[in-house]
C-alpha cells in the first residue's frame, strides 16, 4: 500500500511540474476593478465578450470621461465602430489604426500629440508629405511620446539645436531658434497681464490648451491647409486675439500689440 502511495505521489508531482500553469490574464491597472461579467456572458472566451463588449458596454463606464469624437479627421474615424476593433481590454497599451498598430505605451486619444493632425477642423489630405513622414514616427514611438510634451515632440525636428535622430530622418525640415519663438509649455491664466495687454477671460475654444498649458498644437494644426499650418482664421491677427486682449483706450492698435508678442 505504501509503495502504491509513493508511486501516486511521484506521478502527481511529475504532472504538476510538466503541465503549463494556467494563470489568469493580467488585468490592466485601469480595468482592475471591473468585473469579468461586465463583458463576458456565460463564459470567458473572447467570442463571448465580443458579442456584448460593444460600444454600449464600454461607454457605460467611459462615456463622459473623455469625448468620443468621430469624423474623417478625428481619432475615432467617421463612425463609432465596435470599440474592440481598435482597443484591447486586457492590453490597454495596444491600439489598432488604419496605419497599423500603435506601439505599446502610446498616448491616449485626447493627447496633444494626436491633435497635431487629428481635429474636426482639419482634413488629413492637407497634411504635407514631410509631416506624413513625421506621423510614421509618431505612430511608432508611443512610449517616447508618453514622456514628451506635445511641443517637445515637434521640436525634435524643428528645434535648430535638436540632436534627435528624428531630425535626421526628416531632412530639409524648417528649424527655429526656440528663444525667438512664442512661449510654449507655459500655464495660461485668464486675466494675467497688465492693463494694456492681458490674457482674455474667455480664450477662444478653437485654441486648445493641454493640461492648462499652451503648446505648439494650441495654434498649429497640420491638417488645416493654411500658411505655417496655423489654425484657420478669417483675419490674420484673430488667432492672436483668441488669447490676447488689449485696452482700446491705450492708444495701441492691434498691429502694435501683436508686434510685442511676435518676434521675427
Amino acid at each position: 500500500m505504501r509503495k502504491q502511495l509513493q508511486i501516486f505521489v511521484m506521478i502527481t508531482a511529475f504532472w504538476a511540474c510538466s503541465s503549463p500553469a494556467q494563470e489568469p490574464p493580467v488585468q490592466p491597472e485601469a480595468h482592475r476593478t471591473a468585473s469579468c461579467r461586465m463583458c463576458h456572458q456565460g463564459g470567458v472566451a473572447a467570442s463571448a465578450a465580443r458579442g456584448t463588449a460593444l460600444n454600449g458596454t464600454c461607454l457605460g463606464c467611459h462615456e463622459g470621461t473623455a469625448p468620443v469624437q468621430t469624423g474623417t479627421t478625428n481619432i475615432h474615424g467617421p463612425d463609432r465602430q465596435d470599440c474592440l476593433t481598435c482597443h484591447h481590454f486586457h492590453q490597454t497599451d495596444l491600439v489598432n489604426t488604419t496605419q497599423g498598430q500603435l506601439a505599446p505605451g502610446s498616448p491616449g486619444p485626447s493627447s496633444g500629440h494626436c491633435r497635431s493632425c487629428h481635429s474636426p477642423e482639419g482634413r488629413l489630405s492637407q497634411v504635407s508629405e514631410a509631416h506624413r513622414m513625421a506621423a510614421t514616427l509618431y505612430h511608432s514611438a508611443g512610449a517616447e511620446l508618453r514622456r514628451t510634451s506635445p511641443s517637445q515632440a515637434c521640436l525634435r525636428c524643428h528645434d535648430s539645436t535638436s540632436a534627435s535622430p528624428w531630425q535626421r530622418q526628416t531632412a530639409g525640415t524648417l528649424t527655429l531658434n526656440t528663444h525667438a519663438s512664442h512661449p510654449f509649455g507655459v500655464k495660461v491664466v485668464a486675466g494675467q497681464g497688465n492693463s494694456v495687454d492681458h490674457i482674455r477671460w474667455d480664450p477662444d475654444s478653437r485654441l486648445p490648451l493641454f493640461d492648462g498649458r499652451m503648446e505648439c498644437q494650441s495654434c498649429h494644426l497640420l491638417s488645416s491647409g493654411t500658411d505655417d499650418d496655423l489654425i484657420a482664421y478669417t483675419n490674420p491677427y484673430d488667432l492672436c486675439l483668441g488669447c490676447h486682449e488689449h485696452d482700446p483706450g491705450s492708444g495701441w492698435g492691434t498691429t502694435d500689440m501683436v508686434a510685442t508678442m511676435v518676434r521675427r
